[in-house]
């Protein structure tokens, strides 16, 4: 009993979630209590609704994952990425792997998977996408920030300007920056949707010197995301 304790403190602990269940027509589904965390629905919701998670997959990518997990006999198993939308109505990424067991819980065909968020590994990914438009040598200090106001990429000419190393910088807010980071809100707000801007603000660097710059703030859309490039010249 002890063993089956400590099992559940360590599954209980893990940012994933364990599921299991028996191809045949209306067998029994468990799934581990994480999910909630992951997605905003208790357990419960996906035990008592078998459709839950299939009404949830993105559209453009529903048909591939019921194809995979329909085959999983034939491959052993499936290793899947797709979106799912939890309970806040946001889609996020989720890396879903399992194994086909032949003889699971009662001698019976059963797979057994866990199903992880990997939205913001994605995130990382993109960032490296949004890099491949600017090379690193470029001589503009150039930040990209997404619409949570992170940063995910800085060149090498940002990082001299700023004197920040690029570690630094990534995941940090443009307020890091900013002499008088208060205004900052506003002229987001009254910026999106415009494409571009340029004007004249007064930025802040590591060492505490504060120094004008000619600055353009240019807007993207990437996967359904919004993300602004930041860059900025010592005037």
């Amino acid at each position: 009993i002890k063993t089956v304790q400590q099992q559940e403190v360590i599954l209980q602990s893990l940012p994933m979630s364990f599921y299991s269940y028996q191809p045949a027509k209306n067998a029994k589904m468990w799934i581990s209590k994480q999910i909630k965390d992951i997605t905003g629905y208790d357990a419960e919701s996906f035990t008592d609704d078998h459709n839950k998670w299939i009404e949830g997959i993105y559209p453009d990518e529903k048909r591939d994952v019921l194809q995979a997990k329909k085959q999983a006999a034939d491959h052993g198993g499936y290793r899947l990425e797709y979106r799912w939308k939890v309970k806040n109505g946001n889609y996020h990424w989720f890396r879903d792997e399992a194994v086909y067991l032949e003889s699971g819980t009662g001698g019976r065909p059963e797979v057994v998977g866990v199903c992880i968020d990997i939205t913001e590994e994605k995130e990382r990914m993109r960032g490296f996408k949004l890099m491949q438009n600017f090379q690193l040598e470029n001589p503009i200090a150039i930040l990209c920030y997404n619409d949570r106001l992170e940063c995910v990429f800085a060149n090498d000419a940002a990082c001299s300007l700023y004197e920040y190393a690029e570690y630094e910088l990534l995941g940090s807010s443009l307020d890091m920056l900013l002499k008088e980071s208060e205004n900052w809100p506003d002229n987001f707000s009254s910026m999106r949707g415009t494409g571009i801007m340029n004007e004249e603000w007064e930025l802040r660097k590591k060492g505490g010197d504060n120094f004008f710059a000619s600055v353009t703030v240019t807007f993207v859309d990437l996967d359904d995301r919004e993300y602004f490039y930041f860059s900025g010249r010592d005037i």
